[in-house]
């Protein structure tokens, strides 16, 4: 059954009421991550590939700049080959006060391969022209966007990259025509609902978009994910239709706290099949 943006924001009104007497635990893991590390094969690799993953930073008035200079901070001691950062920058339009400030910080990310990234729906939120504003931001800060494009990256591994699913003008064919399928692709999609329509020859999509939930209550579950699928692709590794890996994310949207479910940093070791 479909859940409706006021029956979501109720049904969080009541998880944000049954916390409470936790004295303040979910706020505070609001505020605290995992950094999360997987191996996964990929075939056409000659070498192995360590990519950190960065999804729903969410800058805004719930999440600081402190924050994701700490998020920052944990990527680049990790030493990554590549940053792949799955959409929502930013919350709401007002946050486009500040996406000067948030350039500035994200310029801090480095990596041999590059940094890259895609739109989510809530970057979309932005009116056109303050979101090509800040795409010409992204790009002085180091930050390539691929939407419905595709860049290779070294000649075993080709990165594409998604328009957003619900906001954009995603486009998959776009985004994967011109790849090779004999040696390594990795796609980044925001919203792991396009899961179902990826080749299987794309060895990995990496999205983010569902938060795991954010609250997720004892014998309950997630309150709401925002995925047609529900739990399918909820969180972690998808091995069918195609392989992907959905990041709970590193922010918060709606209510200001996490419950049962830590905002990740995932480092992913990609190692030759």
């Amino acid at each position: 059954m479909k859940v409706t943006r006021r029956q979501f924001f109720q049904r969080m009104g009541l998880a944000a009421a049954s916390v409470v007497g936790l004295g303040g635990y979910s706020f505070a893991e609001a505020r605290q991550f995992e950094v999360n590390e997987h191996t996964l094969p990929v075939k056409g690799l000659q070498s192995a590939v360590r990519v950190a993953h960065l999804s729903d930073l969410h800058y805004s008035a719930l999440v600081s700049l402190t924050q994701i200079e700490s998020w920052i901070k944990a990527t680049m001691q990790r030493r990554p080959d590549l940053i792949l950062i799955t959409g929502d920058f930013i919350s709401n339009s007002e946050d486009y006060a500040g996406i000067h400030d948030l350039g500035r910080v994200l310029s801090q990310l480095r990596a041999p391969l590059g940094v890259y990234g895609v739109w989510g729906n809530h970057d979309y939120y932005l009116p056109p022209e303050r979101l090509i504003e800040f795409e010409q931001v992204l790009r002085q800060a180091g930050i390539r966007l691929l939407n419905n494009a595709a860049v290779q990256l070294r000649p075993d591994l080709q990165l594409a990259g998604l328009d957003d699913l619900v906001e954009g003008l995603p486009s998959l064919e776009a985004a994967l025509q011109n790849l090779k399928q004999d040696i390594g692709v990795l796609l980044m999609s925001h919203n792991p609902d396009v899961l179902p329509q990826v080749p299987e020859w794309v060895d990995l999509t990496l999205c983010g978009h569902t938060h795991g939930g954010q609250v997720r209550l004892p014998l309950v579950g997630a309150i709401h994910i925002p995925s047609r699928f529900g739990e399918r692709f909820a969180q972690g590794v998808v091995h069918a239709p195609a392989r992907g890996f959905v990041s709970r994310g590193l922010g918060v949207t709606g209510v200001p706290f996490r419950f049962l479910c830590d905002a990740e940093l995932v480092m992913l070791n990609l190692q030759p099949v």
